[in-house]
């Protein structure tokens, strides 16, 4: 078995008994694969990485990702079947940290951003990174990590679509969908005009967001929401301390075995509740310096909020919370912004309507995508998301899923499949 294979067995199997939000030392990845025959030598943690190239070739090319960098010798332990959705950075020796390239989740491997084969000490200037300043200066962030989720250097919209997207694409849908019933009546979009008017979202608010934004995660929605009142009641109607004294009394497989106990579970619900109390946390962090939950989420841009709460190397990670189920609790609590989830980065790509020069879009470009929209039409973001989620998604329209039915599709003009 090769070196690979086995340190492939070895992080998944870890992955399964503890999930993967676990930080490892380099000493410790090093001490337990060697127990396996091999040798301590041929053992790199940074070869694995999901956002790290190294100089050696297969380290980006041959080797499966099992790991995210941390910084000084630490690595989250992720395993190989891990969805990240991000930039890799690069630091040759003498040189200078950058972005060399994104990981592709659809071939697995490590993808160079055009431009960057020669970029050996290339550093980013201060004042491109000035509207993208740590939270605070003490902050140990990832290098342009907060530029990277707004700018997305390796992947750029394509200047050619089929048809730009305007008012009438929304509005075919909308009369479809309504046509047969299949239109979500998304509470999102009625957070989002309620904040609009001025509404005040709660911390009680903002907990019932972060937690259905959780359940949500790769699972169908459908299913979930006959159980909200049930789901409610089993986390305390979002009392953040009776949820802690419910934690410390009996432990986070409480929520665990209610929640599944109903069937509203997902394969990450059990690093979900083991890590809630420690995201109540960050979120009194946050009320501790911004005032309250509210105040943070209006006092920055969409895509640097969720930056700070997504990022791993920010203080205010929220763990088992990447972009898409970020944005999402944002949503929840009225932020007007769209979910990069699968069914928009699909039908964005290049197979599809052909905004994006791969299958599968990026999230800065769907964020980019719906805000064009929104200008152009006046729809708010959280409204075209809905529909274009609605038109997709199993259990609503179902049009445009990952088995498309373009027969009865009312888009075809705007897409590639149609033509």
């Amino acid at each position: 078995m090769s070196v690979d294979a086995i340190m492939v067995r070895w992080v998944d199997d870890y992955v399964k008994q503890y999930g993967c939000e676990a930080v490892l030392e380099y000493s410790k990845i090093v001490d337990e694969i060697s127990k396996m025959g091999v040798k301590p030598g041929s053992i790199i943690p940074s070869d694995h990485c999901y956002n790290r190239a190294n100089g050696d070739p297969t380290s980006f090319g041959s080797k499966t990702a099992l790991f995210l960098f941390l910084g000084d010798k630490k690595y989250q332990c992720v395993g190989s079947k891990y969805e990240y959705d991000g930039v890799i950075f690069c630091k040759p020796t003498g040189g200078k940290e950058h972005v060399w390239g994104y990981f592709d989740n659809k071939t697995r491997k490590k993808v160079r951003c055009p431009g960057t084969e020669r970029q050996k000490d290339t550093t980013t200037k201060e004042k491109d990174l000035q509207d993208n300043e740590p939270v605070n200066k003490n902050r140990k962030s990832s290098p342009e990590s907060e530029a990277d989720f707004i700018s997305a250097p390796a992947r750029k919209i394509s200047s050619q679509p089929v048809k730009p997207l305007d008012k009438k694409f929304i509005d075919d849908m909308i009369q479809s969908l309504q046509g047969t019933n299949k239109l979500y009546d998304s509470p999102i979009v009625k957070c989002v005009e309620e904040r609009k008017r001025g509404r005040i979202f709660s911390f009680s608010d903002h907990l019932r967001g972060y937690i259905y934004a959780q359940l949500s995660n790769n699972r169908p929605w459908a299913p979930l929401e006959p159980h909200l009142p049930e789901i409610d009641e089993i986390f305390c109607n979002y009392e953040a301390g009776e949820i802690i004294n419910k934690f410390d009394l009996v432990g986070y497989q409480y929520f665990v075995d209610r929640i599944t106990g109903i069937s509203c579970g997902n394969r990450a619900i059990n690093a979900q509740m083991r890590d809630l109390k420690q995201n109540i946390g960050v979120f009194h962090d946050l009320i501790k310096e911004y005032g309250s939950l509210d105040d943070f989420v209006a006092a920055h841009p969409v895509q640097k909020t969720i930056q700070m709460l997504s990022d791993p190397y920010s203080p205010y990670k929220l763990r088992n919370m990447g972009i898409p189920l970020t944005s999402e609790y944002l949503r929840n609590v009225g932020v007007d912004c769209p979910k990069p989830d699968l069914h928009l980065c699909r039908i964005f790509g290049n197979v599809r309507l052909g905004l994006s020069l791969e299958k599968s879009a990026a999230p800065a470009e769907v964020f980019r995508i719906i805000a064009d929209i929104s200008d152009k039409t006046g729809y708010s973001q959280a409204m075209i998301d809905n529909v274009i989620w609605s038109y997709c998604a199993d259990g609503y329209g179902a049009i445009c899923s990952s088995d498309p039915s373009c027969n009865v599709c009312v888009i075809k003009d705007y897409c590639k499949l149609g033509i």
